[in-house]
């Protein structure tokens, strides 16, 4: 049961920062290439580990310095508390998915609304 949890917290965090890809760059802009930071630098794979990338590099960019937006790091806490609740609440059976799934799209609509907003 504990490494179900994991795992779908885990999923959930994986799941808002690639929803964040999607926010930033639309859909067809998140199929391709690697993620990029501010300064056009290409991010190595320990750079874009959700939440604990964040967390090490202190919200800064690695080279640059460039801070890094919280809105990213709120949303992948978000989603993989949401995710780990659901799984201990209500165990990790398909309705477990399909209510992770639901939230997922719910959060992909909201945070694509939120940096439309923002771009404005």
């Amino acid at each position: 049961m504990l490494l179900s949890v994991f795992i779908l917290t885990w999923l959930g965090a994986s799941t808002a920062s690639y929803l964040g890809v999607v926010a930033d760059r639309g859909w067809r802009g998140s199929l391709v290439g690697r993620s990029v930071c501010v300064c056009g630098r290409q991010l190595s794979w320990s750079e874009n580990i959700p939440v604990l990338s964040y967390l090490f590099l202190t919200g800064r960019a690695k080279r640059c310095s460039a801070k890094i937006p919280s809105r990213y790091v709120r949303t992948e806490v978000g989603l993989a508390l949401a995710s780990g609740t659901t799984a201990v609440l209500l165990g990790t059976k398909a309705g477990v998915v399909a209510l992770a799934l639901g939230s997922y799209l719910t959060l992909k609509a909201s945070t694509a609304d939120a940096a439309k907003q923002a771009s404005q």
